[in-house]
């Protein structure tokens, strides 16, 4: 029996305990907490509550590697399936869910199943949404997602007919909560309607927190390392014999600043910048098109790097500003980060970007690249934590699964986060 005790290696704040609490007194719940508030741990400290010994967590791909690493951190010992959404839909998949018999089924960003007519839908919720589909298999089923219905209120119908006991249909659903007109290319909704109704029916089993409503828990800066698989999975750009001894050292504990020293390093971070390029960009498209946040400042070191995630991110207005932007052309970019509601992305070489920059548009921060020293990751973060950011500053920093990318930025991410204690 996992305990909850043995879970808590790391400080919880008391928002999560709350909403640990919540899920383990539920069998069926999504808990949509904003981004940042850390709804992955949550779900593992409530799994620990009750004990789970067989938990099965379906996400999409990219997050597979980081909820490997969240179950390690938070030392969930039960036996675990993690399997990505694309995958789920897979006979052979079902077979194996029937055969495990989950104690726990995590669906993670859950918002991947809004549309009925999809097949994974079909697969996880059954047909027709009627809750005969995998998640039939499992004693309990959880959800997490923070936008559980990134357009309108016809989205969350597949979850509540599913799990929620709904018992309006799909066409009676829409008429009664959703604004709506049938045009000659079919359906169209304009919005939604009995709002307060819908809230009420959904309160016992929806748990939703904004980051204004636990800004006391908060500290003014949260630092985090995600896991990221490259595209293509069959090879890592650091997985020779001399990168893998110098990942023994840094796992051993050895000064890091000794270690960095090593050519080693300088020769696979283009390599690793560019692996990661394609995961990173990708993950920003979806969080900005599900408007997780209105906006996000990407720091890197290599150009090749910055030219690539600005161009996946174009359609979002992105802003480059390395060390070869002129000084005056700098400051316009700038303020249309600020300003223009349409420019959603700013795109900073982490030394050129790193100092005289105001990105209080912003307090989300994600370092597909970093430095060898945390003081720059410090000093970078900081241009969205100063004066006139009201909201924590949340950094994510983007590093390949299983590799001497992870092992670094993971030493780099715990110095960043003692220099930006002490100085705040």
């Amino acid at each position: 029996m996992v305990q909850q005790s043995a879970l808590r290696r790391n400080h919880l704040y008391r928002y999560q305990e709350e909403g640990a609490s919540f899920l383990s007194m539920r069998r069926h719940a999504l808990l949509a907490d904003e981004m940042g508030l850390g709804k992955t741990v949550q779900a593992i400290i409530a799994a620990g509550i009750l004990g789970v010994e067989k938990l099965v967590v379906i996400c999409p791909a990219i997050a597979r590697s980081n909820w490997r690493r969240e179950l390690e951190q938070w030392n969930y010992s039960g036996e675990t399936v993690i399997e990505s959404y694309d995958k789920s839909i897979r006979p052979s998949f079902e077979h194996a869910v029937r055969t495990y018999v989950p104690d726990l089924m995590i669906l993670d960003e859950a918002h991947y199943l809004k549309n009925p007519k999809s097949q994974r839908t079909r697969t996880l919720y059954g047909k027709g949404c009627t809750g005969n589909g995998l998640i039939r298999y499992a004693k309990r089923v959880w959800l997490l997602s923070g936008t559980p219905m990134p357009n309108n209120a016809s989205e969350l119908w597949p979850m509540m007919h599913a799990m929620f006991g709904l018992r309006l249909n799909w066409w009676n659903y829409i008429r009664r909560y959703c604004r709506y007109e049938i045009t000659s290319f079919g359906l169209k909704i304009s919005g939604n309607r009995n709002v307060e109704e819908l809230k009420e029916i959904l309160k016992p089993h929806v748990l939703r927190r904004r980051q204004e409503q636990v800004l006391d828990d908060l500290p003014a800066m949260t630092w985090e390392t995600v896991t990221i698989d490259p595209e293509d999975a069959s090879r890592k750009p650091d997985e020779t014999a001399e990168a893998l001894s110098v990942r023994q050292a840094i796992n051993s504990g050895r000064e890091f600043s000794s270690i960095i020293q090593n050519p080693v390093l300088a020769t696979l971070r283009r390599e690793v910048g560019l692996a990661k390029a394609a995961p990173a960009a990708k993950l920003v498209k979806d969080e900005l098109q599900r408007m997780e946040y209105q906006k996000i400042f990407i720091v890197a070191y290599h150009r090749d790097v910055i030219g690539s995630l600005a161009e996946s991110l174009k359609d979002f207005g992105a802003v480059i500003v390395t060390g070869g932007t002129p000084s005056g052309k700098r400051q316009v970019l700038i303020d249309r980060f600020q300003v223009d509601p349409r420019c959603r992305v700013f795109i900073g070489q982490i030394t050129a970007a790193g100092t005289a920059v105001t990105l209080t548009a912003t307090n989300q921060v994600l370092f597909a690249e970093t430095s060898w020293s945390p003081g720059d990751l410090v000093q970078a973060a900081k241009r969205c934590h100063r004066i006139g950011q009201k909201r924590p500053v949340f950094v994510r920093i983007l590093a390949l699964s299983d590799s001497l990318d992870e092992s670094v930025s993971r030493v780099l991410a715990g110095k960043a986060r003692m220099i930006s204690q002490i100085l705040n």
